[in-house]
């Protein structure tokens, strides 16, 4: 198991669906994913179906490193089944990520 508590202020896996965690992966990995993934450069960058398209995403989200932390934190075996890339700028409209428009009959 691994005994990395996340950073403060930086997620909730429970709260927030999400927590960052610092110097989980070493520098080559994250060179590595760097190789991978678009840079928006200055520009938004959306990319979707991330697992599907880039194996060495797939492998690292599925290695003991991640499944250990998961269990860690909810005592539960899970694993990811999509991974979404949002790299905007600042100026970038964020609003509609955060809403869920609810209509009369769905769910």
């Amino acid at each position: 198991m691994l005994d990395r508590d996340p950073v403060p202020d930086r997620g909730s896996l429970e709260a927030d669906g999400y927590e960052i965690h610092e110097g989980l992966l070493s520098e080559g990995q994250l060179r590595d994913l760097r190789t991978i993934l678009p840079s928006g450069a200055g520009k938004s960058v959306n990319q979707c179906n991330l697992l599907q398209r880039h194996g060495l995403l797939s492998r690292l989200v599925q290695s003991d490193l991640f499944v250990d932390l998961i269990y860690a934190r909810t005592g539960k075996i899970m694993f990811p089944i999509r991974a979404i890339l949002f790299d905007k700028t600042l100026e970038a409209n964020w609003h509609h990520e955060d809403e869920r428009a609810i209509r009369p009959g769905a769910v």
